[in-house]
C-alpha cells in the first residue's frame, strides 16, 4: 500500500511539472487549469523504458501530436470563425497550444485545445475573453523548432524595469 508521503510525492511532481509548464510558456497563472490538464496528459503518454502510463491504462499508445503547452501551431477555424474572417486571408490561424481534449479517465479524444492568438492581443480580439476550440488538426512548424509568442511578452512584464525608482539604503 501506498502512504500518505506518496500522495505528497506525486501532487509536488505535478506542481512542480504545471510550474515549469506555465513558466516555459509565459502565460502567467490565469491559465493554469489548461497547464496542470496538459502537462498530466503528457506526463502519461510520455514513454519511459518503451512504455508508458496511458498504454497500461488503455492498452495502446495516444496516437496525439506532443506539443509544449503554449507553443505556436496553426489551425483550420471551425466554421463559425472561418465566417468572420476575411474572404481572402491565409486558410490556417496561428494559435497557441492549450492541452488535449480527453474523454472522463483520460482517454484523448483526437483533438487539441488551442486559443488563436488574436484573443490575446487587445489590438486584435473581438472581445474581452479569450475563446478556446476544440480542432482535429494542428499544422506544426516546418523547421521544427517551436515558438513560445507569449513568453517575450510575460518576461518584459516580469524580468524588467520600466522606470528606475531611486532608492535609499537603510543600514
Amino acid at each position: 500500500s501506498r502512504g500518505l508521503g506518496d500522495v505528497y510525492k506525486r501532487q509536488r511532481h505535478v506542481l512542480e511539472g504545471t510550474r515549469t509548464a506555465l513558466d516555459r510558456a509565459g502565460v502567467g497563472v490565469k491559465l493554469w487549469p489548461f497547464a496542470v490538464k496538459h502537462w498530466c496528459f503528457a506526463e502519461n503518454s510520455h514513454l519511459y523504458n518503451g512504455d508508458c502510463a496511458y498504454n497500461k491504462r488503455f492498452g495502446e499508445l495516444s496516437k496525439h501530436k506532443d506539443i509544449p503547452f503554449g507553443a505556436l501551431v496553426n489551425f483550420l477555424p471551425p466554421k463559425s470563425l472561418a465566417e468572420r474572417l476575411p474572404k481572402f486571408d491565409t486558410n490556417g490561424i496561428p494559435a497557441i497550444m492549450m492541452g488535449y481534449r480527453t474523454h472522463p479517465g483520460m482517454r484523448w479524444t483526437g483533438d487539441y485545445k488551442i486559443i488563436p492568438m488574436m484573443d490575446f492581443d487587445e489590438a486584435k480580439s473581438t472581445g474581452r475573453t479569450v475563446r478556446c476550440y476544440s480542432v482535429k488538426e494542428v499544422i506544426l512548424p516546418t523547421n521544427g523548432k517551436w515558438k513560445l509568442p507569449l513568453r517575450k511578452i510575460l518576461s518584459k512584464e516580469t524580468r524588467e524595469i520600466k522606470t528606475l525608482k531611486k532608492l535609499s539604503l537603510i543600514h
